[in-house]
């Protein structure tokens, strides 16, 4: 039994087809990448998956459970998912990240127990910005307020993660840091990525879901899939393929190459 199974999975915007016959299936300690080209259906998938767009056709199981079967907020304890943005406010960040613990909480209840405070000063721990706790989203650097999202997704404690372009617009040492933290993460959860960056997806998953135009054009795996044939049927150029050494490659676009031959 998987820990999330999609099966044949079309979604779509009335009557406006984005992805169609999409099947994808892991377990906790899978990181599975999703990449395509822009408008190939990537962050839609995301949204199937944690509802907030109703599949048309195909089903999404959870542990065997139908999606169908469960409710919005069982769902919300099983699957949480990391944001590309997170507004910078004046809210505090550890109150940000007590936001998370909402789907566990009683409709009536106007204090955090000690469980919650638990869950969320270790979520903090993990992401390794305990001391940002009493400090303002809007006082924090992109990097911080990303890891702020990742820890409110984290007391959720689900079993699935997902995340929409998790290292976007962040330095290199910032990737690096949310890079080796997924590694960490996928320990105990099954991890599911969207990305631009084909190459940061390489170095850390291991199963990858190839799109074009909305439809599939391989998953399994990440080393067998993600090669310059797919890509460059999926993006519609033409990609190669650079070994660095026996175990790190990169792919690449032949017309950047050029233009840096050419300046």
């Amino acid at each position: 039994m998987n820990t999330i199974d999609i099966q044949s999975l079309t979604v779509g915007y009335g009557k406006q087809i984005v992805i169609r016959d999409i099947s994808l299936s892991g377990n906790i300690g899978d990181i599975i990448a999703i990449i395509g080209a822009n408008g190939s259906g990537k962050s839609t998938l995301l949204k199937a998956i944690i509802g907030d767009v109703k599949q048309q056709n195909g089903n999404i199981f959870f542990n065997g459970i139908n999606s169908y079967d469960i409710t919005t907020r069982q769902r919300a304890q099983i699957v949480a998912c990391v944001e590309q943005e997170t507004y910078a406010s004046q809210m505090h960040i550890y109150d940000y990240v007590m936001m998370g613990r909402t789907p566990f909480r009683s409709l009536f209840s106007l204090t955090d127990s000690d469980d919650d405070r638990r869950i969320v000063s270790q979520a903090l721990d993990t992401v390794g910005i305990a001391h940002l706790a009493n400090k303002a989203l809007a006082e924090t650097s992109g990097g911080e307020r990303r890891l702020a999202c990742i820890a409110k997704t984290l007391v959720q404690q689900p079993q699935i993660l997902l995340l929409d372009e998790p290292t976007a617009n962040l330095d290199w040492a910032n990737k690096v840091a949310i890079i080796n933290l997924l590694r960490t993460l996928a320990q105990s959860m099954c991890l599911v990525i969207v990305s631009h960056d084909v190459n940061e997806v390489i170095s850390v998953a291991n199963k990858a879901l190839v799109l074009a135009e909305g439809h599939s054009l391989c998953f399994g795996d990440a080393h067998k899939t993600i090669t310059p044939e797919n890509l460059s049927q999926a993006y519609k150029t033409d990609i190669c393929e650079i070994n660095i050494d026996k175990e790190s490659r990169i792919m690449m676009a032949k017309g950047l190459l050029k233009l840096k031959i050419e300046n």
